[in-house]
């Protein structure tokens, strides 16, 4: 079943050259979010969020072709390296910082931000992405929002499905990231995220 998975791909351009990038496949049973998905992921050019190449669709899927990111996820990096030293944390929080301020300057919030959702590039420079979750926010409404991340990344406001800026929600997930990165452990356990 390839519906909401991710796959590594070999891609050919007309001069010979292959490089590795990644194939996100979407399941289409919201037509509709996915189509504004799509609008969005066109229009969406920063340095710390990861580079769309290509996409295309059917009546089913929606492909997503992504830049590859050789060093994985930051959970798996904490996981394998333990908490990051303050000054390469700083380094990688400014640059999620800087993407996370692009989307919501042009009124677009993540919604879906948590340590996996951060890619490391072999540079060492990281790159924001789980995008299939941006919400446009050009109404600056309150909004429910949706999110597929563990409970403990979420803003109060989302884990009780009370009306909030999408926006702020980023704000604390970001915030969790951050001190995970630092701590190597989780702020809340699940248990006690509602209280």
């Amino acid at each position: 079943n390839l519906k909401n998975s991710l796959v590594k791909v070999k891609f050919e351009d007309s001069t010979g050259l292959s490089t590795d990038i990644a194939c996100k496949v979407i399941d289409r049973k919201k037509k509709t979010k996915d189509e504004r998905l799509v609008e969005m992921l066109k229009n969406i050019c920063h340095p710390n969020i990861v580079t769309v190449h290509s996409m295309f669709q059917n009546e089913f899927l929606l492909f997503v072709f992504l830049q590859w990111m050789e060093d994985g996820n930051l959970l798996d990096w904490i996981r394998k390296n333990g908490a990051v030293d303050e000054k390469i944390a700083k380094k990688w929080f400014l640059q999620m910082l800087s993407a996370i301020k692009f989307l919501h300057d042009h009124r677009v919030s993540h919604g879906n931000l948590c340590c996996k959702s951060i890619l490391i590039s072999r540079d060492g420079t990281v790159k924001i992405s789980g995008l299939s979750y941006l919400t446009s926010n050009h109404d600056r409404k309150l909004k429910i929002v949706k999110s597929s991340v563990p409970s403990f990344y979420l803003a109060p406001e989302v884990l009780l499905s009370t009306p909030c800026n999408p926006c702020n929600a980023d704000i604390f997930s970001l915030g969790v990231i951050l001190f995970i990165m630092i701590n190597n452990k989780i702020p809340f356990t699940p248990s006690n995220t509602t209280q």
